[in-house]
């Protein structure tokens, strides 16, 4: 919704605007010190909305992403074998994506898998 309530208010202070810069032409008399005060208004309103909803935003979108890592050791006789995962998962989208790592003390870092 906020994409369209950005457009829609770019389109009334567009409106506002040009009656301030043609309000006498059309209709036929000088109003401009308050139309001027009803544009500064506007673009006053708007821009405490939408710091608002950024705001909002800002404070709500980390909540819907969600990330965890762990780890397993596991001691053998040749030495360490050592397993990293990782999984990130937006509830928003519906992505998700994992992360594997393996290691062993013999063998070094073996291909990543994604």
């Amino acid at each position: 919704m906020l994409p369209l309530a950005q457009i829609t208010a770019t389109m009334h202070l567009g409106l506002i605007r040009e009656r301030l810069d043609l309000g006498t032409t059309m209709y036929n008399h000088n109003n401009a010190v308050v139309w001027e005060k009803e544009l500064a208004q506007a673009a006053d309103s708007y821009a405490k909305i939408f710091a608002d909803a950024l705001d909002e935003w800002l404070n709500w979108r980390p909540k819907t992403i969600h990330a965890k890592q762990w780890e397993e050791w596991t001691f053998i006789v040749i030495g360490i074998k050592y397993n990293q995962y990782a999984e990130i998962a937006d509830d928003i989208s519906g992505d998700r994506y994992n992360y594997f790592e393996k290691w062993n003390s013999v063998g070094g870092v073996l291909p990543s898998h994604c």
